[in-house]
């Protein structure tokens, strides 16, 4: 009798464990949910949305805009200033131009040339006839001066022709013995245009 009592009851505690067990189970189960969605709830609620960049304020660097020149003064600007110059006769003029051709462009030395020529009386033009024996004037320029030259009196023109005409590498070589070869011929074999022009200038009656 008593062994059957202790087998039921071992069997009853049995029972009550098993059912224990399975309540702790469904707890479980219905308290995870419950918990996530906690968990989420309190994530959404910290969470807090990202500030919105706002917009790079450039402060003044202070350094003052950079002062603008005054373009220089163009080349035929500069040829009106001195033909213009009330101050300035004819000889400081020639001189002033003559100054201000290695500065020009090509076209503007032929134009400054064309004035030299003008505003030159002898004295000035055997100052730049010089400079053009010697080499010493940009080509346009040379050109220019050079057909002045020839409407020259004859003093200043047949001696300047001569002395280019004695440098082969001078650029109005070739061109001032062509003159001179028409107007005196062919100096003797080795003699040089400048002596031979001399020779043939004292032969002329003055």
């Amino acid at each position: 009798m008593k062994r059957q009592i202790l087998v039921l009851l071992l069997f009853g505690f049995c029972l009550a464990a098993l059912w224990m067990a399975r309540r702790s189970g469904q707890t479980q189960r219905a308290t995870v949910p419950a918990a996530t969605e906690k968990v989420r709830s309190l994530s959404g609620e910290e969470a807090s949305p990202s500030p919105t960049a706002s917009p790079l304020e450039v402060e003044p660097s202070g350094i003052a805009p950079a002062v603008t020149s005054s373009p220089a003064p163009g080349g035929e600007e500069i040829i009106s200033a001195i033909i213009s110059n009330p101050n300035l006769d004819f000889p400081s003029a020639v001189v002033r131009l003559l100054e201000t051709l290695p500065r020009l462009t090509e076209p503007e030395q032929a134009e400054a040339a064309q004035h030299v020529a003008n505003l030159s009386d002898e004295k000035s033009a055997a100052q730049w006839s010089a400079m053009l024996v010697a080499g010493q004037l940009p080509p346009a320029a040379g050109e220019v001066l050079f057909n002045d030259l020839l409407n020259r009196p004859h003093d200043l023109t047949m001696p300047a022709l001569a002395a280019m005409a004695d440098q082969p590498y001078h650029p109005k070589s070739k061109d001032s013995i062509a003159i001179l070869d028409v107007l005196y011929g062919q100096p003797p074999q080795g003699a040089k245009w400048a002596a031979w022009i001399k020779e043939k200038m004292a032969e002329v009656p003055r």
